[in-house]
């Protein structure tokens, strides 16, 4: 495959598996109250391909594994992926696929952010984590050839 083939639109053909049951909203719309993902566009539980799907938004009720992990994995048509884990402390992960209004680029690539608040937290105080002077705060995630 050649990179050239795909410019401007790479973020299509990527397959992509997050363990996350719940979505919420758009940054910059409604509060993000999580939703099923169920039967809708955004689940992805299941490898599948991002296609004309839309991503701007944060994923919740994530899937941890024995070792406390939650998992992304984003592969290309020809399966070579790149995967990210990281630990409870983020219990959400914002993705976005970069759709920007011609004549911009458009979807060049995946934005994959493990979050430990959602969008608007500043403002909902949902799992905003709060911080006296000295105290610290740690995540941990890491990046892997999947």
């Amino acid at each position: 495959m050649k990179i050239r083939k795909l410019l401007g639109a790479v973020a299509v053909v990527l397959a992509v598996t997050v363990g996350a049951t719940g979505c919420g909203s758009r940054p910059g719309t409604a509060a993000p109250a999580a939703r099923s993902v169920e039967g809708h566009g955004y689940d992805f539980r299941a490898a599948r391909v991002i296609g004309s799907t839309k991503i701007d938004h944060a994923f919740t009720d994530m899937v941890f594994d024995g070792a406390g992990q939650a998992h992304v994995v984003v592969r290309d048509p020809g399966g070579t992926g790149v995967g990210m884990a990281w630990d409870r402390s983020c219990a959400w992960l914002q993705l976005y696929t970069g759709d920007a209004e011609p004549p911009l680029p458009s979807r060049l690539g995946l934005a994959v952010e493990p979050m430990t608040c959602p969008p608007d937290a500043f403002n909902t105080g949902t799992d905003l984590v709060r911080l006296v002077p000295g105290d610290p705060h740690r995540v941990a995630w890491r990046i892997f050839a999947a």
